[in-house]
């Protein structure tokens, strides 16, 4: 994908001498059709169109009054579209009334623009009478380039234009390679708040140089792609001039491998930060001097000239931060799910001070520092999401008039955000004039559409410099889409078309799956249940935004973690198979609690929950009794499940090394015996007994250990580490397995 920086409202500087040479390749192109006494006027537009990426076919080969010819028919018809200047010179050109006939012909759409009010004669208004129109001379100059942007848009790609080469970075200080994978390509675009710019700050057209056209490829490492932890995975320098981005080797599930990267536009050096573990959702200081960055369990800093990251302040879970913002008085404010509203810390580090209360089943997140030192955020409650406005100095929330996410504002008096549109993949990016002080907004433009966004928050992928240009990811898609899979010896048998899936389990016979499907363009997640050998699910709960399904050891019933009030709180359910409705409440409590493992005789529930003092722990519920906690030290114990005897629990401790593998015996006392030799999560003890599963530390290799056990079902040795087979499957942020595994052991339904 080209980066590239444009200029929206300035005009070309050359009188008549001809702007470029007139396209000719395989790529997708504009056919202009003009009056050539109108090239001072139409000259400027198409060299406007070729600076931002768009291939532009006209004839500036071909003298006027040339006589209609093969060369001027097979160029309309190769068309993606006919660009018609309408004037009263071109309406009266015997050439140009053939041009648009041919195309309208030919079903090559035409797009009619007014360069000033025309007379139509009777002929050509019948031909243009179903034609798109945009009428310049009777809009705002930048309402126009927009229009023109967008329908042009909608016929052929942006940036395919020949280019030249990116820069190549300075050897030994960059991530160079291979072109980006889709999952990675960001586009730089400063066309679309420049012009505005110029406008606010009284700046002719006519008078001022267009600014330098920047068109580069943002160059990550062979097998690395942008990471998909956190809602926004890069951020613009306040200056413009360098893009800050976490990314992570391409076959990696585990938020401890991204790193952080900043890139200079000018240069085209990716400067690389190794030490900089976990460094997602990056964000700029005001000065640009200091990047921060949300890791695993902590809100870090690192000087953008290199070095090491230091703490600004530890988190229980720094994975539920939702965005991050440095103010002027050096503070970073930040909110998310965990409390549910923003907070700050002073940047040289401090304890959480909270800024926002929100309602009951609201979240405030996205934080922008305005320069009078307020913020701007996202209050969303369900599916609702709107603009706030915080005073720092009173601690007023006052709402904007903004319905969207991720609000940013421009110093020339803009305000930016994004919008979820039926029928419009991804999101598109929204503008309008904005009063700060009176949180009184103009009439809303659209700027780009059809935005990646984070497929569990909806966040629109885009980020803004102070100086008006703007980077954003292109549309790819629903991120994390998967099929179900069957593996069995190395071999993939699909199972479903592919979805947003998470954590299928196999019931006990082995005849159904139970699976958590993300609903694409909402941050909603349904039960569905499949029929081993169909590929399509019927739905099981609707509208509980529903999790981690668990069958009871009888398969009667469906365990799950339904979303509380906000997204970081979670309560324990379940379900009758044959029941209506969406099941009734087994455990309700503040905060998380996340089912993970049934006994073997279904009296007793293993879950997990966490709190600021010990982190995660591991709790159990017998049934129709109050809980208890069997491991809350002061390390992470996670994702949970019974050996199928009972006697045991494995589960994921952060106590030494890292997350490795423990089993110790249940209800105890016993010691803890370590499983994993290198890292493991997502331990999964199949219905024979014989062996234990569990994901490798980087989630690719599937690890299986034998474990001997005597006559009394206590074990007696523990195998050695084996890699049962590697691949590209999914994993998730809430932990657990994302996977299920048959009795025997020897087939693996998974997530491709």
């Amino acid at each position: 994908m080209l980066t590239y920086v444009v200029n929206f409202g300035l005009g070309w500087r050359d009188e008549l001498e001809k702007p470029f040479p007139a396209y000719k390749g395989d790529e997708p192109y504009v056919f202009v059709c003009y009056a050539h006494a109108d090239a001072d006027v139409v000259y400027p537009e198409i060299a406007w169109l070729h600076d931002q990426g768009f291939n532009v076919w006209y004839d500036e080969g071909i003298s006027p009054g040339t006589v209609w010819r093969d060369e001027l028919a097979d160029s309309i018809s190769g068309a993606k579209l006919v660009l018609f200047f309408v004037s009263p010179q071109s309406v009266d050109s015997i050439n140009c009334q053939r041009e648009v006939s041919y195309g309208v012909d030919h079903d090559t759409p035409v797009l009619a623009v007014h360069l000033e009010q025309t007379d139509l004669s009777s002929g050509m208004d019948l031909t243009l009478s179903t034609v798109q129109a945009i009428l310049k001379s009777e809009m705002p100059e930048q309402d126009y380039r927009i229009k023109l942007l967008l329908g042009v848009s909608e016929r052929i790609p942006r940036g395919v234009a020949a280019a030249g080469p990116a820069p190549r970075a300075a050897s030994g200080k960059s991530a160079t390679g291979v072109k980006l994978a889709s999952v990675a390509a960001i586009a730089v675009l400063g066309g679309v708040i420049i012009g505005w710019l110029a406008s606010a700050g009284g700046i002719s057209s006519n008078t001022k140089a267009a600014p330098k056209v920047v068109r580069a490829e943002l160059n990550l490492a062979p097998g690395q792609n942008l990471s998909a932890f956190g809602p926004v995975p890069f951020a613009f320098s306040p200056d413009g001039s360098r893009v800050a981005f976490s990314a992570a080797p391409s076959e990696s599930l585990n938020p401890s491998d991204v790193r952080l990267y900043i890139r200079d536009l000018e240069t085209g050096v990716s400067t690389s930060f190794p030490e900089a573990a976990g460094a997602a959702q990056p964000f700029f200081s005001p000065d640009g001097n200091w990047v921060g960055f949300i890791a695993t369990d902590a809100i870090k800093k690192v000087s953008a000239s290199g070095g090491v990251p230091i703490t600004v302040v530890t988190l229980p879970r720094g994975g539920f931060v939702r965005g991050a913002t440095w103010t002027r008085d050096d503070r970073i404010v930040f909110g998310g799910g965990d409390p549910p509203g923003l907070q700050w810390v002073a940047a040289s580090g401090s304890a959480p001070e909270a800024l926002t209360k929100p309602a009951p089943g609201e979240t405030h997140r996205m934080p922008h520092a305005l320069p009078t030192g307020d913020i701007l955020f996202t209050s969303v409650a369900g599916e609702a999401r709107n603009a706030r406005h915080l005073s720092i100095e009173t601690g007023i929330v006052r709402p904007v008039d903004a319905p969207g996410e991720r609000v940013f504002y421009l110093p020339s008096g803009y305000l930016l955000w994004s919008i979820t549109t039926s029928g419009i993949s991804g999101t598109r990016l929204m503008a309008a004039r904005f009063d700060p002080d009176t949180l009184e907004l103009g009439r809303a433009t659209s700027v780009v559409d059809q935005v990646q966004s984070s497929g569990a928050d909806g966040i629109a992928y885009y980020s803004v410099s102070e100086t008006g240009s703007l980077v954003f990811m292109p549309d790819i898609g629903p991120q994390l889409l998967a099929h179900m899979v069957l593996v069995a010896d190395g071999v993939s048998e699909p199972l479903s078309d592919g979805r947003i899936f998470h954590y299928p389990r196999l019931s006990p016979d082995e005849r159904w799956i139970a699976v958590s499907i993300h609903e694409t363009n909402t941050t909603q997640h349904d039960l569905f249940l499949y029929e081993v050998g169909r590929d399509t699910g019927t739905r099981f709960t609707s509208g509980v935004n529903g999790h981690l399904p668990l069958w009871t050891p009888d398969g009667k019933r469906i365990t799950f973690a339904h979303v509380g009030e906000t997204e970081a709180d979670f309560d324990i359910y379940w379900k009758g198979i044959d029941d209506e409705g969406n099941g009734e409440p087994l455990l309700r409590a503040e905060g998380r609690q996340l089912p993970r493992s049934w006994s073997p005789d279904g009296k007793q529930l293993l879950y997990e929950t966490q709190s600021v003092e010990s982190g995660d722990d591991l709790w159990v519920l017998p049934l129709g009794e109050e809980p208890f906690p069997i491991l809350n030290t002061a390390a992470n114990e996670q994702s949970g499940v019974f050996s199928p005897n009972g006697k045991f629990i494995a589960y994921v401790s952060d106590a030494a090394d890292g997350n490795q593998i423990y089993v110790r015996p249940y209800p105890g006392p016993g010691r803890a015996r370590r499983v994993s030799f290198e890292g493991g999560v997502e331990p999964f003890w199949p219905a024979g007994g014989d062996k234990l599963i569990y994901r490798s530390a980087n989630r690719k290799d599937m690890m299986s250990v034998a474990i001997k056990t005597s006559s009394d079902g206590e074990i007696v040795e523990l195998g050695e580490p084996d890699v049962v087979f590697s691949g590209s499957y999914t994993s998730y942020l809430l932990g657990g397995p994302n996977y299920s595994v048959s009795a025997d052991g020897k087939r693996f339904l998974m997530l491709e």
